[in-house]
């Protein structure tokens, strides 16, 4: 039976209005939605060491970029160091975000509230948040900041790193490519992920014994065998948070310099009767000493 004009457009009006309705209440599929933009202040109380809110990606609690991010974006907060809180005064994208996360996640970082004790000197410095995306919409906020004492902490939120990189960051948001730079000299203090957990991490392949005199360092390069024994001498010793004080021992001043197959290297200080890195310190002996001082004569 043929319906009547009227009802035939009826029942075609009642049915688009019911597929509207469905669109309309129909709830969106869950997951992270868009990315939030740079705020528009930077809210922290200092220079670095401050996100606007903490991930729940897995990782976070170990390291400051986990996984592979397929974009970042760089939000700037400059102008004089005298008041960290300050507005937006720039941002871009950078590329190689899965570059920076994993040079950033081989640096030594703790889940305590690291806090770096900073002189004051006068200048211009600048606070970034870098937003790390991810495939899915998810996004990792890491902050930190390039100012004037070189001493700004980096952190996600979750844990805090004390290796500064406020020089690498400022060359990249300018430049818009990433480049981490490798240390001058191999006798320059440095931190890698694992020295909140013991002075050396393991898988060291080579190491080089630097002793300072005067002003000027001077370091002797060796392989595997002796980076393993230096190493577990040195770890063999308790380690604990802290900074070196009351360290009696020997006179002399000896940095120690462990490479890996990638990453940073891990870097111990040896003064009087303590080796220490920037997270943790420890009572070292005779055997320590006796090792440390071989190498620094030869190679």
């Amino acid at each position: 039976m043929k319906l009547p004009r009227l009802v035939t457009l009826a029942l075609s009006a009642l049915m688009a209005a019911a597929v509207v309705t469905l669109l309309v209440t129909t709830p969106a599929v869950p997951g992270h939605g868009p990315p939030s933009p740079c705020p528009s202040r930077w809210d922290g109380d200092r220079f670095g060491g401050w996100v606007p809110e903490t991930s729940r990606l897995a990782g976070v609690d170990d390291v400051l970029v986990p996984g592979s991010p397929v974009e970042v974006l760089f939000c700037a907060y400059s102008g004089e160091n005298v008041e960290a809180r300050r507005p937006l005064t720039g941002s871009r994208p950078v590329a190689g975000a899965d570059r920076i996360a994993r040079d950033l996640s081989f640096l030594a970082a703790t889940p305590d509230s690291a806090l770096s004790v900073c002189t004051a000197i006068g200048g211009r410095a600048t606070s970034y948040l870098l937003r790390f995306t991810y495939g899915d919409g998810a996004v990792v906020w890491v902050g930190s900041a390039d100012e004037p004492t070189s001493c700004a902490t980096t952190t996600n939120g979750t844990v805090t790193s004390l290796v500064y990189i406020g020089e690498s960051l400022t060359e990249a948001y300018d430049s818009g490519g990433w480049e981490l730079p490798r240390a001058d000299s191999a006798c320059d203090s440095g931190g890698r992920r694992g020295q909140h957990e013991r002075l050396v991490p393991e898988g060291a392949t080579s190491v080089v014994v630097c002793r300072r005199v005067a002003d000027t360092w001077t370091g002797s390069r060796y392989g595997e065998a002796e980076a393993r024994r230096l190493a577990g001498l040195l770890n063999a010793s308790p380690a604990y948070p802290g900074e070196p004080g009351g360290c009696i021992g020997p006179p002399g001043l000896f940095r120690v310099a462990f490479g890996y197959p990638e990453g940073p290297p891990a870097s111990v200080t040896v003064r009087g009767g303590c080796a220490f890195t920037a997270l943790l310190v420890a009572e070292v002996g005779e055997p320590v000493w006796r090792e440390v001082r071989l190498l620094a004569s030869h190679g």
